[in-house]
Order: structure tokens, then C-alpha cells, then sequence
């Protein structure tokens, strides 16, 4: 996979995603419960009519927005945990790693053995 400047850019959207959805629940999520409550002392449980039908639709649209802002603020992974996901595969993927990396580490293990031995 190719990391292009638009990858890096939505990556580091993550966490600004992240406060939006959160803001989104608790702003809605205050104003739906100050509704649900005005719902209930105003109506009653008993008394169903259009307008009190039509009331409570918005609310539980309004209930599935707020739920589904916060699951979803949950569940979006950080800026982090995007960069590692991208990131650690394309290096580990890399020419460099893949060609060079074995002939360095060579390298320094038989420098690091040559320092080790005790000198005569």
C-alpha cells in the first residue's frame, strides 16, 4: 500500500472525527433527555394522539442519532492506532527492510560477537 499525503491527512481527521461524534452525543444527548422528560410530564403515558405520536418518532430518531454518535465515537480508532495500522506494514513492506535490513543486522550481530570475545 502506497501512503499518499491524502492518506496521511484523512489519518489525522481520526481524532477530530472522534470529538465531533462525541460532541454529537452528549449536546444531543442532554437536549433528548430534557425531551423525553418535557415528553412525559406534558402527555402522560396514556394519552396518544398524532401530535404525541409524531413527538415521540422525532425523539426515538433523535435517541438513535445519539446512540449510534456514541458507539460510533467509541468504536473509531485514534490517530494512532490508524498510523500504526498504515504505517508498520508499508516499512515492514519496504525494499529497504526487506533487502537491506538482513545484511545490516548481520553486520552488527558479528560486531557485537567480535566486542564480546574476551581479548588475548
Amino acid at each position: 500500500m502506497n501512503i499518499t499525503p491524502f492518506t496521511v491527512y484523512l489519518v489525522m481527521q481520526a481524532d477530530s472525527l472522534i470529538f465531533l461524534m462525541g460532541f454529537i452525543a452528549i449536546f444531543f444527548g442532554v437536549f433528548c433527555a430534557v425531551l423525553w422528560i418535557n415528553n412525559f410530564v406534558e402527555n402522560g403515558e396514556d394519552e396518544e394522539d398524532f401530535s404525541t405520536f409524531i413527538r415521540r418518532t422525532k425523539l426515538k430518531l433523535l435517541t438513535g442519532v445519539v446512540l449510534f454518535a456514541a458507539v460510533g465515537a467509541a468504536l473509531t480508532p485514534s490517530t494512532k492506532t490508524l498510523a500504526a495500522a498504515l504505517v508498520i506494514p508499508a516499512i515492514a513492506k519496504s525494499d529497504a527492510i526487506q533487502k537491506d535490513f538482513p545484511e545490516i543486522y548481520n553486520l552488527a550481530v558479528g560486531k557485537l560477537k567480535e566486542q564480546l570475545q574476551p581479548s588475548k
